[in-house]
């Protein structure tokens, strides 16, 4: 049921927010080596998933539903701290598991050079955060994806924070994040997926697309343009 309901959900969300007025973020799978690694950590309550520090992240934040030239490009680099619980084999799907899972992914601003591929914190920004304590893994062969929705308290919120948040507040939308959507498709995932002493999934590494929809309030709808525009000046400054 609980499958079901987050499937449907995520499903229709991109409808909904777009009855609304919507933003949607999203990023492509960065060339090079499988950045998605999952641990089964025997011995733990729950496996963990992460993602490579080493990879940079084009999130675009496009406004085009919206019919206006506004589409904002960050170099980012993407953290995840996910916790993924035990899985169950889904019938009549041979091969096919369903994880829950909880946890945030954040995307830091690259501001270039070596202290950005270190990670240190004087090179990157925080601009944007998904959190969740009520989301679902399914996977298959070599194949998944990583859902969560805003359907009930326990579902995704976003927090916008540094250069992203100075330009929605600069623009005067007063609430950018209604209902909330993420998936991140996961591709390429080896070696085959099996189920642990643990009852969880054992190891896997995979690569990962992104894409997520938060509401706009109608108002805020028309600042759009203005955020283009006040990106682009801000690119120009520096």
């Amino acid at each position: 049921m609980m499958t079901r309901a987050l499937v449907a959900a995520a499903g229709i969300a991109t409808c909904a927010a777009t009855a609304h007025g919507a933003i949607f973020f999203t990023f492509s799978d960065p060339v090079g080596a499988r950045q998605v690694t999952y641990s089964e950590n025997p011995g733990s309550m729950f496996g963990s998933m992460s993602y490579s520090s080493d990879a940079v992240v084009n999130l675009i934040v496009d406004g085009s539903e919206e019919g206006m030239p506004a589409a904002l490009v960050y170099e980012t680099r993407l953290e995840m701290n996910i916790s993924v619980g035990q899985a169950t084999a889904l019938p009549n799907a041979p091969g096919a598991f369903a994880s829950p899972l909880f946890g945030n992914f954040i995307f830091y601003q690259q501001f270039g050079g070596p202290a950005f591929a270190t990670g240190d914190p004087r090179g990157e920004e925080e601009i944007l955060r998904g959190t969740f304590d009520s989301a679902i893994m399914l996977t298959v062969g070599g194949a998944g994806a990583l859902i969560t929705t805003s359907e009930n308290q326990f579902g995704l919120s976003y927090t916008a924070s540094g250069a992203l948040l100075d330009q929605i507040n600069a623009v005067g939308i007063p609430q950018l994040f209604g209902f909330k959507d993420a998936v991140f498709t996961l591709t390429d995932v080896l070696p085959t997926l099996s189920i642990g002493d643990s009852g969880r999934l054992t190891d896997f590494t995979a690569n990962a697309a992104y894409t997520g929809t938060a509401e706009v309030p109608a108002p805020g709808a028309v600042g759009l343009l203005a955020l283009s525009g006040l990106a682009a000046a801000r690119r120009r400054r520096r």
